[in-house]
């Protein structure tokens, strides 16, 4: 998982180094590029072999991959019935990158900042990516089948990351629990779609995950950069992402302070490895607002307007907005994220308990998005809300399989209980009726 993830990355920066300054070097970045996924399959190859040795490994190797062999067997389902996904995709990350390409390839590149491509400060991790696919394969039959392979980069990235953590876990029986869990996150109908959407929503719910799991597991070696690596990557992937990856920034300082962890050394390492990583956004937010056109309006206030004012205060608004929150909680993920986090809370660790404040906090803050918007409040809530909040989708999956692997014994043991009780209750029910 990790190699895929650092290769993402340099994927990101390399490329806005060279089709951002230098884009008549383009075919020495499709060269780099090549290889440096060649040795990243090598990579992630020797690592499987090490795992399928093992019995267990090879089957939560193997039953993972059906399941999300599942997963993109429905997206290619639904990408035949809608080849464009959401629009928005070809808007604003999908449509920039190939603009960006054939610009390179007429021989009159268009700079990364553009006025009139619309939120020309969007982020560039996906278009990048879509970038470089069409420089490589700039048909237009050609560009409809690479379009979908960012998404698949990301859903390849999430599963190593959920069979790793399922070879964490040493009971059998936790194992298949888990892989029900995560078939049950994965097959929600409305989260099929955002995978499916073409758009950077379902990469931020997988980097998310990812670095909420080394938010957990900080005692392991070199944890803290590739968290610090996997919020580089998040803040290149989408605006509102920037938000959360300051919350969770502030969330590592504090565990650091907590723990006396913190040092020079870690201080200049970290914000050095945000700078550089993350410069294509430090790039687009020089040139200009970080906000969108969908919050124009923020832009324009004025005391006299006192727009934020008036929005903060407006009781039919607040109403609308918790409506739509207690839809997307209680209706549409049936309770299930709550209900993980309440068992977490209760029985679960320090730690466990600050990473659930920490979720909270961040779906707060992307509720409170709704409240500021220039947008129809309705009409930007029916769009986005639930899209947006799939970004945090995977976090409860991660705090609880945390959970799970924290009480293995305890739980295991609470299973066999109950399976022997049930067991008894069926034999004496057996000999009754005899």
């Amino acid at each position: 998982m990790t190699y895929l993830l650092i290769t993402l990355l340099i994927t990101n920066l390399a490329s806005f180094i060279v089709l951002g300054f230098y884009p008549e070097f383009y075919k020495g970045l499709l060269y780099f590029l090549v290889t440096l996924f060649v040795l990243c399959t090598f990579a992630i190859l020797k690592k499987v072999k090490t795992n399928q040795n093992k019995k267990q490994g090879f089957v939560s190797i193997t039953t993972f991959f059906f399941l999300f062999a599942m997963v993109a067997y429905i997206s290619e389902i639904r990408l035949g019935l809608n080849p464009f996904g959401m629009l928005d995709a070809y808007a604003m990350w999908i449509g920039k990158g190939r603009m960006l390409a054939l610009s390179i390839l007429d021989g009159d590149p268009i700079p990364l900042w553009n006025q009139y491509w619309r939120m020309p400060n969007y982020p560039l991790g996906i278009p990048l990516l879509h970038a470089n696919l069409s420089l490589a394969f700039s048909s237009l039959n050609s560009f409809f089948i690479t379009a979908k392979i960012p998404n698949y980069l990301y859903l390849t990235l999430l599963y190593f990351f959920v069979t790793e953590r399922s070879l964490e876990l040493k009971k059998p029986s936790l194992r298949w629990g888990f892989l029900i869990l995560t078939g049950t996150f994965l097959f929600q109908p409305n989260y099929l779609l955002v995978v499916s959407d073409l758009c950077a929503d379902f990469p931020v719910s997988v980097i998310f995950a990812v670095a909420t799991y080394f938010l957990m597991e900080r005692d392991k070696k070199y944890s803290h950069y590739i968290l610090i690596l996997s919020l580089s990557l998040l803040i290149n992937l989408k605006s509102e992402a920037l938000l959360i990856t300051v919350v969770l920034l502030a969330f590592v300082f504090f565990f650091h302070y907590l723990e006396k962890r913190i040092s020079k050394q870690i201080l200049i390492l970290t914000f050095l490895l945000l700078a550089v990583f993350g410069a294509p956004t430090w790039f687009l937010l020089a040139k200009g607002s970080f906000l969108s056109s969908d919050f124009k309006s923020i832009n324009q206030a004025s005391p006299e307007t006192n727009f934020i004012l008036e929005r903060l205060l407006s009781g039919n608004l607040w109403v609308l907005v918790i409506q739509f929150f207690l839809n997307f909680y209680l209706s549409l993920t049936k309770g299930l994220l709550f209900v993980l986090l309440f068992l977490v809370f209760i029985w679960g660790s320090t730690n466990l308990r600050i990473t659930v404040l920490f979720y909270l906090i961040s779906i707060s803050i992307y509720t409170g998005i709704f409240l500021l918007t220039s947008l129809d409040p309705q009409m930007h809530l029916e769009q986005a809300y639930d899209r947006i909040h799939f970004q945090l989708y995977l976090i409860p999956l991660v705090i609880f399989w945390k959970f799970t692997k924290d009480n293995e014994e305890k739980i295991s043991d609470s299973l066999s209980s109950i399976l022997n009780s049930i067991n008894q209750l069926w034999k004496r029910t057996k000999l009754e009726k005899k």
